[in-house]
């Protein structure tokens, strides 16, 4: 039998995707984590999708509403991604040490939803505040409306912060906590309840639907506000008391602390610098993929409208084009909702020949590449149903294409997040289990799980940024050659990125330390 120092020994032989072959090989268990726990830590995402699909869904008509143009409103809804890009890595580069008695993720959670909170509060009030401020200073309507749109986008800049250090807490609490094998199950219950958030989103954007007045549509924006306070509050509270971390370091002095920041930011230069193997792969793939996914989010209840409006078919009302754009978001989520129910139980049944018993229960093997190959047939779904869209001269037709999309989506929820968590966990897992003389142990190794995710994060909304812009030209080629159908265009480039990123998949699912042995996982 070989002892630790011979285990470590042959460890220092293997590094990159040697070392990652290795983990398959070797899984080590690590006790397992209740689903009510797994339930608290996914609750605040869902109350975070309440958030994301109500205002930026909504924000838009707001925001015009308080008298800013379009191009304003195109700008500030550029400011997210740059946020998620540029900051979060940093966020959780810093959690990873972050000294606290109460843990090194809640505390982000708890500032990010308190940010999220008073950012909405300001929102919502921005006209109030603008002619509070104006009375102070001079009574003007035209000093009013400035001070309201600049109370708006200043609340939007302070939203898109705020989400950074929520949404890195609660994807870092499930990397912590769950064992390499629960992670598939971990991510399947996030995309749940992320999509129950976005259906409620969804819901109460429909029964409280801008009729196009100003007035009402702040008043209704108001409601909707309340609506996302309540579910991040409740959900955030869930979280906290229904997770136990273990305390952070509370031996570092203020000194140290700053050095600490400023030591962690180089790690996480670092760490960009030098990921790669698998992890590098999936972050590629998915910098493809949501290069597709920004441009069919954004436009494809516009795309729906417009078919609408060219119809030759008697218009109900003014409205029903603006009102189908809402609808099939509902349908959108809905289909993606029952994806991440039924997804994970066909892929039980699949591997129902490969159960073993443990110590702790029966769990399923589950090889890594047949998640990349479920993960690229997805990006190949969408691809054919963005083709499919860009010719499609009927709303009907285009209402069920996007609808069918959601299957895509909600596999782009759950299962990219599900194979990082393995294979950082399996590596965390992997180190621990070598002495520390023997010099393989590193603590910058075992609290990676915010660097991890900060940097998947960017992965996700840098290319976003790229998107917008080449959206913008698509468009404004289109207008000025004179054709109406510059949506069509657009969804028809998403469908170029979906199919680079569904054969990179592929590709990644062929390789060979994929087949050398089976990651464990609880699916479910």
């Amino acid at each position: 039998m070989l002892t630790p120092e011979d285990v470590a020994v042959e460890a220092m032989a293997l590094t990159g995707e040697e070392k990652e072959e290795e983990l398959i090989k070797e899984p080590i268990l690590e006790d397992t984590v209740s689903l009510g726990v797994i339930l608290a830590m996914a609750s605040g995402m869902g109350g975070l999708q309440v958030v994301c699909s109500t205002i930026f869904s909504n924000g838009t008509i707001y925001l015009k509403a308080l008298g800013l143009t379009h191009a304003w409103t195109s700008a500030i809804w550029s400011i997210p991604a740059i946020c998620g890009f540029a900051m979060q890595p940093v966020v959780g580069a810093y959690s990873d040490s972050f000294p606290s008695r109460y843990g090194r993720r809640r505390p982000f959670v708890v500032v990010g939803a308190g940010g999220i909170i008073l950012s909405i509060l300001i929102l919502a009030s921005a006209g109030s505040l603008g002619s509070w401020t104006a009375a102070l200073i001079h009574h003007d309507v035209k000093i009013a409306e400035s001070m309201a749109k600049a109370y708006a986008i200043f609340a939007i800049c302070t939203l898109s912060l705020s989400i950074q250090p929520l949404q890195c807490g609660l994807r870092a609490l499930a990397l912590d906590l769950c064992p390499a094998r629960q992670q598939v199950q971990a991510q399947s219950w996030t995309a749940r309840l992320s999509g129950i958030g976005q259906i409620v989103g969804c819901v109460a954007g429909i029964v409280y639907y801008p009729n196009g007045d100003s007035l009402d549509d702040v008043m209704t924006f108001r409601v909707l506000s309340t609506v996302c306070i309540v579910a991040v509050s409740g959900t955030v509270v869930l979280t906290c008391l229904g997770v136990k971390e273990l305390p952070g370091s509370r031996s570092l002095g203020k000194t140290q602390t700053q050095q600490s920041l400023t030591a962690t930011l180089r790690n996480l230069l670092r760490s960009a610098r030098d990921i790669g193997g698998t992890l590098g792969r999936v972050f590629l793939i998915q910098s493809l993929s949501w290069m597709g996914w920004f441009g069919f989010l954004f436009y494809n209840a516009s795309h729906i409208s417009s078919l609408y409006s060219l119809s030759p078919e008697p218009h109900v009302q003014s409205q029903t084009s603006s009102h189908l754009g809402s609808f099939v978001t509902l349908l959108f989520s809905i289909v993606g909702f029952a994806t991440t129910i039924l997804l994970p139980l066909a892929l039980e049944h699949s591997q129902s020949k490969g159960r073993f018993k443990s110590r702790r229960g029966f769990h399923q093997e589950v090889r890594c590449s047949s998640l990349l190959l479920l993960w690229s047939s997805g990006l190949g779904l969408s691809a054919a149903l963005m083709l499919i869209l860009s010719l499609a001269s009927s709303w009907k037709l285009a209402m069920a294409v996007t609808t069918a999309n959601g299957v895509s989506f909600a596999i782009t929820s759950w299962l990219p997040f599900a194979i990082i968590g393995r294979i950082t966990r399996e590596r965390d897992a992997y180190d621990l289990s070598i002495p520390s003389h023997i010099g393989m142990r590193s603590g910058a190794t075992q609290h990676s799980g915010g660097v991890v995710n900060g940097l998947h994060n960017a992965a996700i909304s840098g290319p976003q940024i790229l998107a917008a812009a080449i959206c913008g030209i698509i468009l404004e080629t289109a207008r000025r050659v004179g054709s109406v159908h510059g949506t069509g265009w657009l969804l028809a480039a998403c469908g170029l990125s979906y199919l680079a990123a569904g054969y990179l998949a592929f590709r990644s699912s062929r390789h060979k330390m994929f087949d050398s042995g089976n990651l464990r996982a609880d699916i479910g």
